[in-house]
């Protein structure tokens, strides 16, 4: 009886190695191919976007603030929300130069401050 427990048992941690390396084999390579579409750094297109500064807002936390401005861009209605380096003085009211990124797969778009404008 002992022997016919031991070969059932064999076979069904068999069974469990060949599903694990199946799953291996096939679920590994969807994840990595979707992360890959996700992160692909060639599917991100970049062109520079003059705005208006016509606000601005300082939110405190425990690291000090973060300065943002909020930017009506030219060839838009939206008003546009952005992070302001440290270095860089608040100004509101002047033209401003932005990077808009975004990718081909989704139509939402991230924009960075580069410079004011004169």
């Amino acid at each position: 009886m002992r022997t016919e427990i031991k070969s059932r048992l064999d076979s069904e941690l068999r069974k469990n190695k060949l599903v694990k390396i199946i799953l291996f084999l096939v679920v590994f390579p969807v994840c990595c191919f979707l992360i890959y579409s996700l992160i692909d750094p060639s599917s991100i297109k970049g062109s520079n976007v003059i705005g208006v500064s016509i606000n601005r807002h300082t939110l405190l936390h425990d690291e000090g603030h973060t300065n943002y401005l909020h930017i009506r861009v030219e060839n838009d209605d939206r008003i546009i929300k952005v992070t302001l380096p440290r270095s860089v003085p608040i100004k509101v009211g002047v033209k401003v130069m932005l990077r808009k990124l975004e990718r081909s797969s989704s139509r939402k778009a991230k924009y960075k401050f580069l410079m004011y404008l004169k």
